[in-house]
Order: structure tokens, then sequence, then C-alpha cells
């Protein structure tokens, strides 16, 4: 799979993610939804995908 840069909240997540650093992107972005983070269902699709928890 070809690289990603991306420096946002999502993209650090990934990042870390792949790195082996956090087990699961999906709990995270939960937390984030709590704290009124927005988030697409579309763009929520995306990230656990590319994260292989879709």
């Amino acid at each position: 799979m070809p690289e990603v840069i991306c420096n946002t909240s999502l993209g650090i997540l990934l990042d870390a993610n792949r790195k082996s650093l956090i087990r699961r992107v999906a709990p995270l972005m939960d937390q984030l939804q709590a704290w009124r983070f927005r988030l697409a269902p579309h763009t929520r699709a995306a990230i656990l995908k590319l994260a292989g928890e879709l």
C-alpha cells in the first residue's frame, strides 16, 4: 500500500496504528466524537477501512 502523508488527527491515528503504537483506531475515534469531534460517516468508514478494521 502506498504511504499516505496526512497531518490530521485521523491521519495521526492511522500512522500510530500502522506503527503498532495503538491496537485499534475505532475506540479512539469514538472518544473524539464524544468530545464533539465532527466526523462524517463516510470518512469514519474510510479511516476504518484503511486501518483494517472494516
